[in-house]
């Protein structure tokens, strides 16, 4: 199928220290969808309208201003928001001065969205490939300049929204398995509203995202500790270890235990 884009090529030769394969425009397109392994590193900036980005089980909601990493090798779903479909910037880049500044600036993450003022030198790059003018040197300027104005925008973070907030109070007590009920009285807000501002930002209800946390937290137990089926589902909060087990399996495909013994 074929969207509303424009993809530019880099026919020059690759280089093993920095190297820009491909690169792109998406315009707005409500059927623009795409489900694949990521075969370099990408990098998205969107000018306007929302998208979202799946990546094991957590959606992302991409909109205006917002800048997205995704790390080679991973399989991911990206697509426009059938409302609000969204125009984007996007490139592909691999290479050994790519891997270190990834190692640097972005330590231990996988998929990030955030907000970051970086449309110029994502501009800069295209504009390379689409005119046919590709310059190692200033790619790799370019690049560093994404990297550190990401890294300046993560360290100096805007005050959290509500739906930033209530994910946060879920990570913290995930243990304690609040209820729908008790989110909206410690923000004093229906439940209606919350599930609308947190699927808004996240593309899940809250108690979708609780099920996703508490469930990955269960393959980790699994795997690094010798706790029982049950003690795991003890902890996570299921009433009964046959419930939890049902639910891991609905989730993953397989039973707590086959999932513990392939993790061995």
């Amino acid at each position: 199928m074929s969207f509303n884009e424009r993809f530019f090529v880099n026919t020059h030769s690759e280089n093993p220290i920095c190297y820009l394969p491909s690169a792109g425009i998406v315009y707005p397109d409500e059927k623009y969808s795409l489900n694949r392994r990521v075969g370099k590193h990408l990098w998205e900036y969107v000018i306007s309208g929302e998208g979202h980005i799946i990546h094991n089980g957590m959606e992302y909601h991409l909109t205006a201003g917002d800048f997205c990493y995704v790390k080679k090798g991973l399989h991911v779903r990206y697509f426009s928001d059938g409302n609000n479909p969204y125009h984007k910037l996007w490139f592909g880049a691999d290479g050994q001065l790519v891997e270190k500044l990834a190692q640097i600036y972005l330590p231990d993450v996988s998929v990030t969205v955030q907000k970051a003022d970086v449309s110029d030198p994502f501009r800069r790059l295209i504009t390379m490939l689409k005119e046919g003018c590709y310059d190692e040197g200033l790619a790799c300027h370019a690049l560093l300049d994404i990297f550190m104005t990401v890294s300046r925008a993560s360290t100096c973070p805007m005050p959290a929204s509500l739906a930033e907030r209530i994910k946060k109070y879920i990570d913290d007590h995930i243990f304690e398995n609040p209820s729908l009920n008790n989110l909206g009285e410690t923000f004093n807000i229906s439940g209606r509203h919350l599930i609308r501002v947190f699927k808004a930002r996240y593309g899940i209800p809250p108690g979708a995202y609780m099920i996703n946390k508490k469930l990955n937290l269960a393959c980790r137990y699994l795997v690094e500790t010798e706790f029982g089926i049950g003690q795991i589902a003890q902890i996570l909060g299921y009433c009964d270890q046959s419930y939890f087990s049902s639910e891991f399996k609905k989730h993953y495909g397989i039973y707590p235990t086959v999932y513990r013994n392939r993790g061995r």
